[in-house]
């Protein structure tokens, strides 16, 4: 880090925020669209109602098809 601020200045530690909070926005809207269709998803399709029990079979459903 001293040898950043020495060579480009403290604004050189902020170099990439930019693209960085782009691509962390980006990431976070699509996760966050997908969450939500697939919770709308098991309501229809489970007796489950918004609250703790679906978000935790949301997670169980997830879990086993990454595992």
């Amino acid at each position: 880090m001293r040898e950043i601020v020495a060579t480009e200045g403290v604004a050189g530690l902020w170099k990439g925020v930019g693209p960085a909070m782009a691509r962390a926005a980006a990431l976070t809207a699509s996760q966050l669209a997908t969450y939500d269709e697939s919770k709308q998803a098991l309501m229809r399709w489970t007796s489950l109602e918004e609250g703790f029990f679906l978000h935790l079979r949301f997670y169980a459903v997830q879990v086993q098809q990454q595992g």
